[in-house]
């Protein structure tokens, strides 16, 4: 579980603006309230400000438009139904870290990427429910899977490949 919250944590990494950033968390229904209230205790120790200074783990957003793309999706989510958990003050192009949960898969955030310090938790019932989710993107994401079961870890990453690999021919 920790090692599952310390890689989440890539939501927050250079203000969530690289393409490697985590875009959204899919989280199995069995551990997602402890796994919730373990990021919900590591967010609220990120240090933002200077990200020349050592200390600091989160910097400002890169521009003004993507301040606007992150503002929009999370107000977006928050009029669907989603909670917003917000790590600070936003001030000029900082954005605070942001936690989002009940969301669901029909909102923009969890469709399209935002390249911001937000973390949009969805609810999952099964691994196979989570290949069908990362499926249905017409994105390039990358993923990365998060289990003490190699086997189904195996099972799942290769039906994904094989579904994405299908979709590309």
């Amino acid at each position: 579980m920790d090692a599952a919250v310390a890689g989440a944590t890539g939501c927050f990494y250079y203000s969530g603006q690289m393409w490697t950033s985590a875009e959204r968390l899919l989280v199995h229904e069995k551990v997602y309230d402890e796994f919730v209230e373990k990021l919900r205790r590591r967010v609220a120790e990120l240090v933002i400000g200077d990200p020349a200074s050592e200390e600091t783990d989160m910097g400002p957003l890169c521009n003004e438009a993507t301040l606007e793309r992150v503002r929009g999706h999370v107000e977006e989510a928050r009029a669907a139904g989603a909670k917003v958990e917000r790590f600070g003050q936003e001030h000029d192009l900082y954005y605070p870290p942001t936690i989002l949960t009940d969301v669901t898969t029909e909102m923009r955030i969890m469709q399209e990427e935002t390249f911001g310090p937000v973390a949009p938790i969805l609810k999952i019932a099964s691994a196979r429910e989570a290949v069908e989710i990362a499926n249905r993107s017409s994105l390039g994401l990358i993923a990365s899977l998060w289990t003490r079961d190699l086997a189904v870890a195996r099972q799942r990453s290769a039906a994904a490949w094989v579904r994405q690999h299908q979709r590309d021919q």
